[in-house]
C-alpha cells in the first residue's frame, strides 16, 4: 500500500469519527446548551380531583408533571369505559354513573372521580311548582316528569310496579274511569281515574308488600310539624264524601273530605271545591299524630294510603300527586 493511499485513508477515517462524535452529542443534549439536563419527574397532578359531567356534554382535565417545567408523555385511562371515554384529558360521558379517570406517567398516577348525571333540566318541570320544592319525598303516585323533577330528593319510590307495590280495589267497587284533560301539573300524563260502582261505598288503595322491604318513615315522627301529606283530587259531585285512610302498621287514621261525615260517622276535616278541576289537599302530619298514626318505626307489608268514596253510582274519583314530604320553609 502506497504512502499516499494510507494517508488518505487515515484522513477519511478521521472525518467519519468526527462526524459520529458530533451526531451523538446533539441527540443527548436535545439541541440545548452544553450541560443543560431536564430534571427528573417527581410526580403528576390533575387540576381537579372530582368532577360532575352532564350527559350529552363534555369536560376536560389537565395533567401537570412535577416539578414545574418537566415534560413527558401522559397516558389517560378510565376505570369504566361504559360510563365515559377519555383521550388526552378530554372526557366524553356515555351513560349515567361513576368512573375514575387516571393520568399516568411512568410509575406516577393520579386520578379524578367523575360522576355522569342526567341533564337536570331535561324532562322536568320548569318552573318547579312549590309543592315540588320541598325535601324528603315518599312518593306513592306521581307522573314521570314530576318524579324526574324531584328524583334526587325522593327517599322512597312507592309507586306501583305490579310486583311488590300494587294498587288494589276493594271487591270491584270501583271501575276504570276515563281521564279527561291534563293531570294536576298540567301535563298530558296519566293519573288514577275511577268511577264509583253500584254499591253505596267504594274503596281502593296502595299496598307495599313485604317483598319491597321495610319503609323507614321515622323522620315524619321526629319532626311532624315539618311534614305533610299531599294529594290532588277533582270531582264535580258535591254530595260525594271522600275518606282518606293512613296506616303505620300499628294504627289507622281517617281524614274525611266532604260536606258531612263518612259512613262511620267521622266528621269532615275539610272539603275541596267540586268544579271538575284539580284541587290540592295538604294534611299536616301533626293531624295524623292526633289520631295515633306516628310512623315511629319502620313498616312493611302495609296499605300506605287508601281512600273511600261514598255517594252515587257513577261518581268519579280522580287522584294525582300523592306523597308525603317535608315542605319548603
Amino acid at each position: 500500500m502506497s504512502t499516499n493511499f494510507r494517508s488518505a485513508l487515515f484522513v477519511l477515517l478521521g472525518l467519519i469519527g468526527t462526524s459520529f462524535f458530533v451526531s451523538c452529542s446533539s441527540s443527548e443534549s436535545g439541541g440545548g446548551q452544553e450541560g443543560d439536563v431536564d430534571p427528573e419527574v417527581t410526580g403528576i397532578v390533575l387540576d381537579q380531583t372530582s368532577l360532575t359531567v352532564v350527559l350529552g356534554t363534555s369536560a376536560s382535565l389537565k395533567a401537570t408533571l412535577q416539578p414545574e417545567g418537566v415534560t413527558g408523555d401522559i397516558t389517560w385511562s378510565t376505570s369504566d369505559p361504559t360510563v365515559l371515554a377519555v383521550a388526552d384529558g378530554d372526557i366524553q360521558p356515555l351513560k349515567v354513573g361513576e368512573a375514575n379517570v387516571a393520568a399516568t406517567h411512568g410509575t406516577f398516577t393520579t386520578t379524578c372521580k367523575v360522576t355522569v348525571i342526567e341533564d337536570p333540566t331535561s324532562g322536568t318541570l320548569d318552573p318547579v311548582p312549590e309543592v315540588l320544592q320541598g325535601e324528603d319525598y315518599y312518593v306513592i303516585s306521581l307522573d314521570e316528569t314530576a318524579f324526574a323533577t324531584i328524583e334526587s330528593k325522593v327517599t322512597y319510590d312507592l309507586r306501583t310496579d305490579d310486583v311488590d307495590k300494587n294498587f288494589y280495589i276493594w271487591e270491584n267497587t270501583l271501575l276504570a274511569g276515563q281521564p279527561s284533560g291534563n293531570n294536576y301539573f298540567g301535563l298530558e300524563e296519566g293519573w288514577m281515574s275511577l268511577v264509583v260502582g253500584s254499591v253505596g261505598w267504594s274503596g281502593a288503595g296502595y299496598n307495599v308488600g313485604s317483598g319491597f322491604g321495610s319503609i323507614d318513615m321515622t323522620p315524619l315522627y321526629n319532626n311532624p310539624e315539618e311534614y305533610y301529606f299531599h294529594v290532588a283530587m277533582k270531582s264535580a259531585s258535591a254530595s260525594t264524601v271522600y275518606t282518606l285512610i293512613f296506616s303505620d302498621g300499628i294504627a289507622e287514621a281517617k281524614v274525611v273530605m266532604g260536606a258531612g261525615p263518612d259512613g262511620d260517622g267521622v266528621a269532615p276535616y275539610g272539603d275541596f271545591e267540586r268544579n271538575g278541576e284539580w284541587q290540592e289537599i295538604s294534611i299536616p302530619l301533626t293531624h295524623l299524630h292526633e289520631q295515633g298514626v306516628f310512623y315511629n318505626q319502620a313498616v312493611s307489608n302495609v296499605n300506605i294510603f287508601a281512600f273511600l268514596a261514598g255517594g252515587n253510582s257513577g261518581d268519579t274519583v280522580d287522584v294525582d300527586a300523592v306523597f308525603f314530604y317535608k315542605k319548603k320553609k
